[in-house]
């Protein structure tokens, strides 16, 4: 079992010992240390950062596999939601360090 903190409340927390939940732990903590404890700036990186990575995602996967997903509207919709949501994130970055 691992102890840390919560990262809002800054209270003990107690987590399962996996390897995942290992790498969620470290890796929210260092990038919580980095940013001097603002939770916010956090939850904005780790956001806009999962949105980036499943925009490229979906468009490696048109590029390898075949055209035919570009033309699902769904698959479209998906793709140009995250990739919104993305840069959202990074205009709200860009606008909290103002």
């Amino acid at each position: 079992m691992i102890v840390g903190f919560d990262v809002v409340t800054n209270h003990p927390v107690r987590y399962e010992s996996n390897l995942t939940s290992q790498l969620n732990l470290g890796l929210t903590i260092i990038l919580y240390r980095a940013l001097n404890g603002d939770a916010m700036k956090a939850y904005v990186i780790t956001s806009g950062g999962i949105f980036g990575v499943l925009t490229i995602a979906h468009l490696l996967r048109i590029a390898v596999e075949n055209r035919h997903l570009a033309t699902e509207p769904v698959y479209i919709l998906i793709t140009l939601a995250s990739a919104t949501l993305c840069v959202w994130a990074w205009v709200v970055l860009r606008r909290s360090k103002r």
